[in-house]
């Protein structure tokens, strides 16, 4: 039986190179994050982010199974969130905001709106409810969404909340917004 972890080792071992190894490896880092084992989720993204430097560009960055180099921000920042290293989950954030923000609007909305909980995240951890609740309703206005993962990140931010202000009616408020998204 393998660990949630070892789960990607081995999809690396069937598939060494390419966009699935380099998928698998953010992955990995998210397993491990989970965990608690920061320095397997920092072993993780360094691999993960080696293996994408050595490739060549995309052609078409937006098919659902290639990494773009601006995907592995993405990933960094939800493993950093999960393992509750709140700098390096902002910091990834904010690359990934930026580097979404184009002149014709958002590119992958739902990669933003996972980044907008991560910031929400991050602001519930620092003690700002109100900053953490209007950025995480926000983020559960995107207009496409992938439900699942969405609501995965969404239900974090929503313990995130209730632990850390329990009888707060702001809490209570983006709860209520996340029943609607359901």
């Amino acid at each position: 039986m393998f660990n949630r972890a070892q789960r990607p080792q081995t999809g690396q071992a069937v598939a060494p190179g390419g966009s699935a190894a380099v998928q698998l490896a953010g992955q990995e880092a998210k397993a491990f994050a989970r965990l608690g084992d920061v320095a397997g989720l920092r072993d993780a993204l360094a691999r993960g982010r080696t293996l994408l430097d050595s490739m060549a560009t995309p052609d078409r960055p937006d098919h659902h199974f290639v990494v773009d180099p601006h995907k592995w921000d993405f990933y960094a920042m939800d493993a950093y969130r999960l393992a509750g290293d709140d700098q390096l989950a902002a910091h990834h954030t904010r690359t990934v905001l930026t580097l979404g923000a184009g002149p014709d609007g958002e590119k992958g909305p739902m990669r933003m709106a996972e980044a907008r909980l991560t910031l929400a995240a991050v602001a519930a951890r620092a003690g700002d409810l109100d900053q953490a609740v209007t950025t995480g309703v926000g983020a559960l206005g995107a207009g496409r969404k992938s439900l699942p993962s969405l609501l995965m990140v969404a239900r974090q931010l929503d313990v995130e909340l209730h632990r850390r202000s329990p009888n707060e009616s702001a809490a209570d408020d983006f709860c209520e917004a996340l029943r609607e998204v359901n």
